[in-house]
């Protein structure tokens, strides 16, 4: 184990992924944290689950890209064009998400607002080696 860890700690894209995973670690707790709060009919407005995922998608999003931006994948100062980038790896992956939720949803009977929950859960799995490639790649290449 000791072994796996150093060997992990010595690859720059094992590091790299690693920091990967806790920003999207954080980005995923207020990604589902404001999802889990506007699916509960917060004053006493019903918010449909699209609304609700698009709602909760654009504070997280910001979050990943501030902290891939400077410290997972180093890349420097701010650009527009680093942004744009960012946005359009994570726009298609958050169609990919809402596709997902919603054939859980529509399709497969995933009613409550638990199992709309847990569909959210389901669907940004789909979502995270895509979100690595593409930002490692294309986005924050340098």
């Amino acid at each position: 184990m000791i072994t796996r860890v150093a060997t992990v700690s010595q690859n720059p894209h094992a590091r790299q992924f690693v920091k990967f995973v806790l920003v999207g670690s954080t980005t995923t707790v207020i990604y589902l944290g404001l999802l889990f709060v506007l699916l509960q009919d917060p004053f006493g407005i019903r918010i449909i689950y699209p609304v609700a995922v698009t709602l909760a998608f654009i504070p997280a999003t910001l979050n990943s890209y501030f902290f891939n931006r400077r410290w997972t994948f180093r890349a420097g100062p701010h650009r527009h064009e680093m942004l744009v980038k960012f946005f359009t790896i994570q726009s298609a992956s958050f169609i990919v998400n809402l596709t997902v939720i919603a054939f859980l949803i529509e399709q497969m009977g995933f009613e409550t607002q638990n199992q709309k929950f847990i569909a959210a859960v389901i669907g940004n799995g789909f979502v995270v080696a895509t979100n690595f490639l593409g930002n490692k790649f294309w986005t924050f290449r340098g």
